[in-house]
């Protein structure tokens, strides 16, 4: 009887799990990422001249009266006025 009780408890979990995975969309992450060839993600960051998200390890970067700027290219970078 105590098997029979467990067996159903496992059936009924994986069918919720399942119906779940069906109709329930994932969160929507509010900072993009990307994951990288290691498995790991990175930040990505958005290049303020044209406005397009890069990995954040794969820019180019300055910083000016304390606040730090990432750029996809040397163009972006050199357009740029603060």
């Amino acid at each position: 009887m105590l098997l029979r009780i467990i067996l159903v408890s496992v059936f009924f979990y994986l069918l919720f799990r399942f119906l779940r995975l069906l109709f329930i969309k994932p969160p929507v992450n509010k900072s993009p990422t990307q994951k990288n060839t290691s498995g790991l993600v990175s930040e990505m960051v958005q290049d303020p001249v044209c406005k397009i998200y890069i990995p954040k390890n794969n820019s180019l970067s300055i910083q000016i009266s304390g606040a730090t700027y990432y750029f996809c290219s040397r163009a972006c970078m050199d357009k740029f006025k603060p």
